[in-house]
C-alpha cells in the first residue's frame, strides 16, 4: 500500500527566492524613469506619481477598477495579499522619479538600463534603506529582500522581468551589492502585466509558452501567468491558478485518493481547493482543481476571468496543464461548469485513468466535485450526462447535429452506434467506459493522445480533424471535405503537405506528419509559401511601428530584414532563421 504523499511532496512551497518563500512582506522600490526624448509619463497618466502609488502600495481600493475617469487603478498590495490568503505582503513601499538623460541610440539592453536607474534612484538620501532591506547581513540585497518595479517612459514599451547587472554602494557599516529581479514596464502596460512581471519577482513561471500546450494555447485571463495585450492600459485582473499558489506557499489543497471514488466541496479558501492523486503515480503526477469566477465572495481581484465554475490542472514534470471544457483539452481556455460531466481523466502518456469528474451545486449553493467510474447510459437514459454526451457527438460525429435535449432516444442511440463505428469499438448502443474512452481519446487535443497513426482507408473523428488541419496548412489550396472519410483527396493532400514540409511523401500520417501539422516548420531565406505569408502577416502584426512588408510567400531579402529586427527587438538570437523561439515569440507575444 503506498501511502498518501505529503503536500511537500507536491510542490508545496517549492517557489521561492534564495531559500526564502514569498511569506510575511517583502520591500519593494517603484522608480519612475523618464527619459528626455521620449514623450513624459504625465502625457498617459496626468499625475503619475499618484497613479503608480495608488497602483502599487497606495492601500485599499474598491471596484470597479479604471485607469482614467476616473483613476482608480487595481493595486498591487492588494492583489497579492488576496492571492495569498492574507500571507505576503508588497511592501512598504520607496518610490521616486530619476531623469536618466536621452535614450542611449545603442540600447545596452534591461539588465545594464535597470543597474544605471537603480544608481541614479538609490542616491545619498535613500542609499542607506539597502541596510535595512539586507536581512541576513551579508553585503547583498537579493531577490529574497527586495523587489524593483521601473516604468520607463519607453513608447510601446514591452514588459519584461531581468536581473539588474549588480550595483554596489559604499555604505556604513558595510558595503551593500543590490542584485535583484528587475520587473520593467512601459506608460501604457496595464495592470495585469504588470502584477504578472511582479510575480516573476517571487519565482513564478509562465504559462502560455509552457512547451507543453499546442500552438495559439495560452491560458488567456485562467491565470495571470497567461497571455494577455501588452499595451492596453486597462484594470483587467485574474488571480494567480491554484498550482502557482501551491508552489508559493499560498494554498493547500486537500488531498484525495483518486482510485477511491469520492466527493467534496470546491472553495476559494486556501485549502478549498482539490488536488487528486494516484497510487500508480503518486506525486510525478496529479490532478488540481479550483473554484474560479468573477465576483465570488472575498475575491475582488478575479474580476476579469470569464466564467464561473471550477478548472481542473493536470501537473506532470512539475509544470500545469489546464484541460478545458468540455473535452479536457491541454490548454483549452473552457470552464467546467455546474452540471457538466467530464470524459474519461487523461494522464499526460496518454492513459486513461477509469474516472470521470462530475461538478454540481449544492442546495446551500456551495460547489461540489465527484470522481467516479463512468456513468453506463443507453436508450431510455435521461438528464445531464446524456446532455454531455449529445454534446460530444455533436462535435465528434459527421452529419445534423442531433437535439441536446437529455433523452436518449432512437435519435442519440443511431448517433452513438455511428460513433462507435467510427471508432472501432461494438456498436451496440451502450455508453460505458470503452466508449467515454473513446469519447475522450477522439477529442480534439493538439499536440496530446488521440493523434493515431492514419491512412487511406481510416475512418472516423481523427480523420476529421486531420482534414480540417491540412486546411488550415494548405490555404492556397482548394479546402478538403471534412468529413472523416481518408478516400483518395485527403491522401492526395496528405502527399501534397508531406512534400511541402520535407517528410517521407508516402500519405501515412504518423507522428512526424502529426508533428508537422501542428507546429510551424522553420523557415529562412529562400523559403516559399503559405507559412511564409503566415509569417509575413504575423510580422506585419508584432512591428506596426514599420511599414507593412508584402504578404506574398516569398521569404526574401525584405522578409529577412523584418525578421532580424523582430529578433532584435525580442532579444533572440539574430541569425534571420524562424525557429520554434521566434515563431513562440511571434504566435504569443514572448516578451522582451
Amino acid at each position: 500500500m503506498v501511502d498518501t504523499p505529503t503536500l511537500q511532496s507536491f510542490g508545496h512551497g517549492s517557489i521561492n527566492q534564495n531559500g526564502r518563500i514569498a511569506i510575511g512582506n517583502r520591500n519593494v522600490s517603484i522608480i519612475l524613469a523618464e527619459y528626455n526624448n521620449f514623450p513624459p509619463l504625465s502625457n498617459t497618466h496626468p499625475n503619475p506619481a499618484d497613479y503608480y502609488f495608488k497602483l502599487t502600495t497606495g492601500g485599499s481600493t474598491s471596484p470597479p477598477f479604471s485607469t482614467r475617469d476616473p483613476v482608480n487603478p487595481a493595486s498591487l498590495f492588494e492583489y497579492f495579499l488576496e492571492n495569498s490568503n492574507n500571507r505576503f505582503v508588497l511592501g512598504p513601499g520607496l518610490l521616486g522619479n530619476v531623469q536618466p538623460g536621452p535614450f542611449p541610440s545603442s540600447d545596452p539592453g534591461p539588465e545594464q538600463r535597470c543597474a544605471d536607474i537603480l544608481r541614479l534612484f538609490y542616491d545619498e538620501n535613500k542609499v542607506n534603506v539597502l541596510v535595512g532591506d539586507d536581512i541576513n547581513k551579508d553585503g547583498q540585497v537579493g531577490p529574497d529582500e527586495q523587489c524593483v518595479l521601473i516604468i520607463e517612459n519607453i513608447p510601446g514599451a514591452w514588459p519584461a522581468n531581468r536581473d539588474n547587472k549588480p550595483v554596489t554602494f559604499a555604505l556604513n557599516p558595510r558595503d551593500e551589492t543590490l542584485a535583484t529581479h528587475c520587473a520593467g514596464v512601459g506608460p501604457t502596460t496595464p495592470f495585469y502585466q504588470i502584477a504578472h512581471e511582479m510575480s516573476h519577482s517571487l519565482g513564478t513561471v509562465d504559462l502560455y509558452n509552457s512547451g507543453v500546450l499546442p500552438s495559439g494555447a495560452n491560458n488567456m485571463l485562467l491565470t495571470l501567468m497567461g497571455a494577455y495585450s501588452f499595451t492596453s492600459d486597462d484594470q483587467g485582473t485574474v488571480h494567480l491558478d491554484i498550482w502557482h499558489k501551491l508552489a508559493l506557499g499560498w494554498a493547500e489543497p486537500r488531498i484525495f485518493d483518486l482510485s477511491v471514488h469520492g466527493q467534496t466541496q470546491v472553495d476559494t479558501t486556501a485549502d478549498g481547493a482539490v488536488l487528486l492523486w494516484h497510487p500508480t503515480r503518486e506525486a510525478r503526477e496529479y490532478f488540481l482543481i479550483e473554484r474560479r469566477g468573477p465576483a465570488l465572495p472575498g475575491r475582488k481581484y478575479d474580476a476579469s476571468f470569464p466564467d464561473d465554475g471550477v478548472l481542473i490542472w493536470r501537473v506532470q514534470g512539475g509544470m500545469p496543464t489546464h484541460l478545458g471544457a468540455p473535452y479536457l483539452t491541454p490548454g483549452g481556455a473552457g470552464v467546467w461548469r455546474v452540471g457538466q460531466e467530464t470524459p474519461l481523466l487523461i494522464w499526460s502518456d496518454g492513459g486513461l485513468t477509469g474516472v470521470q469528474l462530475s461538478v454540481t451545486e449544492a442546495d446551500d449553493g456551495k460547489l461540489h466535485v465527484a470522481w467516479h467510474s463512468p456513468v453506463t447510459l443507453r436508450k431510455g437514459a435521461v438528464g445531464p450526462f446524456v446532455k454531455q454526451l449529445q454534446l460530444s457527438l455533436n462535435d465528434l460525429v459527421p452529419g445534423n447535429p442531433i437535439a441536446v435535449d437529455g433523452d436518449f432516444g432512437a435519435i442519440t442511440d443511431s448517433r452513438v452506434r455511428e460513433f462507435q463505428r467510427h471508432a472501432g469499438i461494438t456498436d451496440d448502443g451502450v455508453v460505458e467506459t470503452q466508449t467515454w474512452g473513446a469519447i475522450t481519446k477522439l477529442a480534439p487535443r493538439p499536440g496530446d493522445a488521440g493523434t493515431p497513426t492514419l491512412r487511406k482507408g481510416s475512418r472516423g473523428v481523427a480523420v476529421m480533424r486531420l482534414q480540417q488541419l491540412l486546411n488550415e496548412r494548405t490555404p492556397d489550396l482548394a479546402p478538403i471535405a471534412v468529413d472523416g472519410d481518408f478516400g483518395p483527396i485527403t491522401d492526395g493532400r496528405v502527399q501534397e503537405f508531406q512534400r511541402r514540409t520535407k517528410i517521407t511523401v508516402d500519405g501515412l500520417v504518423g507522428p512526424q506528419t502529426w508533428g508537422s501539422l501542428f507546429h510551424d516548420p522553420a523557415l529562412q531565406q529562400g523559403s516559399q509559401g503559405p507559412a511564409v505569408m503566415r509569417l509575413q502577416k504575423l510580422l506585419n502584426e508584432r512591428a506596426p511601428d514599420l511599414a507593412p512588408i508584402a504578404v506574398d510567400g516569398n521569404f526574401g531579402p525584405i522578409t529577412d530584414g523584418r525578421v532580424q529586427e523582430f529578433q532584435r527587438r525580442t532579444k533572440i538570437t539574430v541569425d534571420g532563421l524562424v525557429g520554434p523561439q521566434t515563431w513562440e515569440a511571434l504566435t504569443q507575444e514572448s516578451k522582451l
